[in-house]
Parts: structure tokens; C-alpha cells; sequence
């Protein structure tokens, strides 16, 4: 979705003469936010991704048919999901569904992968960690440092906006990251064994916060070693978004956390 149509949208779901087309189904509902992985980008079909794959277990689980709002946006970042429209129209989904008297169409779970853009973005061709940059740069390591202090200062903002939207019941569950290029070989392997266990950090405290209260979903070691096999980044266009296996990894992962 481009900027202009994300605009248009949160603007149809702001207005209260809309909330039926906001609010949808009489079906309790799962909330998905986040980047491309929340897509499900680099499997063969959007079904094998983490948020479907999800989504099956929730019904089956529950013995129900449920709802699924998935408002995803490739390549997005904390800053751009606060901007561009992504957290906007969460919060209006939610404010129609769980502020309402209705209870049959609540949001009941609500997951979000979000902020591994803010630091791939510094590995890109002119920006300050860009290979054959080290991490121990001197100009890197600022850039990483102002990247997380700024991710975390959003992220925390955006999951306490979500939580008074959403209620105290609602499950809130924060993906955290793992490094694609594990055990590769690739020239972003090492940085970014460096760099996102400090990522995740910011996660793990942001989602630990009192008022937010959201379960970290911790993906780094399930990954470990295992980027040839759980990603696509050998194949020809060397893209690190995951594959069948690895979304299959992933939501397991996410079912273990909301088990919890």
C-alpha cells in the first residue's frame, strides 16, 4: 500500500460514519502489524507466512471462526509505521472493536515484528554501516547507538498507544529479531551478531514497561547457524526474508509464546 492510499485509509477509519467498515466481522479478532516478515515475503505464497500460519492455529485452537486484520507494510520501520499510517489505522481498528459495546468482534491478540528495518537501514549502500564498514567504526557505531535509542523511544511509544487502545486484556506479542545471515558466511553475518541481541534488548525492556505489558516473541537462537537453511539469502537475488521452513520456525515460536 502507498503512502497516499495508508493516508486515505486511517482517514475512512477515523470518521465514526465508518466504523462498520473498520470494524468489520461479528468474528473476535487477531490484529497483525509490522514489516515485510509480518507479510510473509519470500515464501511462495503469502498463506506460508507466520501471520496465517498463526491465524490457523488461533481457529483451530479456539474451535471457532475468527478474524484477521493483517495491516503489514513492507519495509517498514518504527518511524514510518507511526508516520506513513500503519499505527493509525491499528488504532482505529482497535478503538471501534474494543472500545465499543460490542464484544463478539474484540481484538484478542495482537502481534508485531517491527524494528529490524531501523538497523538494516545503516548496512545500506551510503549509509554509515555499509560493508566493508565495521561495526566498530567510529562513525557506525554512533549511527547504531542514535538508531536504537531512536527505535526504542518509538516502539515504546507505539505498544503504549496500542495498549490503552487495545485494553488490559488483549495479548500484546513483540517479535523480536534474528539474524538471516547466520551461519553463512556473508559479509553481514558478524554485525549483525553484534548488533541485534542490542535490537532485542530495546524490545525486551520497551515490551517489559509498566502500562505496556506485552510478551516478547525471542527468535535470535532458533535462528542460529541457520540461514542457508531458514532463509533465501543463498539464493540468487540474496534475499533475507525466510522460506516455508523458516515461517514454519517462526510460528512456532509465536504459538509457544501465546501458550504461555
Amino acid at each position: 500500500m502507498n503512502r497516499r492510499l495508508r493516508a486515505l485509509a486511517v482517514l475512512v477509519c477515523l470518521f465514526p460514519a465508518s466504523a462498520f467498515a473498520c470494524s468489520g466481522s461479528e468474528k473476535s479478532t487477531y490484529l497483525a502489524l509490522g514489516d515485510s516478515f509480518a507479510a510473509g515475503v519470500g515464501a511462495s505464497g503469502k498463506s506460508n507466512g507466520y501471520v496465517p500460519l498463526f491465524f490457523s492455529f488461533l481457529e483451530d485452537s479456539r474451535a471457532e471462526s475468527l478474524s484477521l486484520r493483517n495491516l503489514t507494510v513492507d519495509g517498514e520501520t518504527t518511524a514510518s509505521m507511526i508516520a506513513e499510517g500503519q499505527f493509525g489505522m491499528a488504532l482505529a481498528e482497535l478503538r471501534f472493536r474494543n472500545q465499543d459495546s460490542n464484544t463478539k468482534n474484540d481484538v484478542f491478540v495482537l502481534t508485531i515484528d517491527i524494528g529490524g528495518n531501523d538497523i538494516l537501514d545503516l548496512a545500506e549502500e551510503g549509509q554509515p554501516c555499509a560493508p566493508p564498514a565495521s561495526t566498530t567504526d567510529a562513525a557506525c557505531t554512533s549511527a547504531v547507538t542514535r538508531t536504537l535509542e531512536a527505535m526504542s523511544q518509538n516502539l515504546a511509544a507505539i505498544l503504549r498507544s496500542l495498549r490503552v487502545a487495545a485494553g488490559p486484556d488483549v495479548r500484546i506479542l513483540v517479535l523480536d529479531h534474528f539474524n538471516p545471515y547466520s551461519g553463512t558466511g556473508k559479509p553481514l553475518e558478524k554485525p549483525g551478531d553484534l548488533v541485534l541481541p542490542l535490537l532485542n534488548k530495546e524490545i525486551s525492556d520497551v515490551a517489559a514497561t509498566p502500562g505496556i505489558d506485552a510478551d516478547v516473541v525471542q527468535t535470535f537462537a532458533a535462528f542460529e547457524g541457520k540461514g542457508a537453511e531458514l532463509t533465501n539469502v543463498n539464493g540468487p537475488e540474496g534475499d533475507l526474508h525466510l522460506n516455508e521452513d523458516g515461517y514454519r520456525v517462526l510460528t512456532d515460536l509465536v504459538i509457544a509464546a501465546y501458550e504461555k
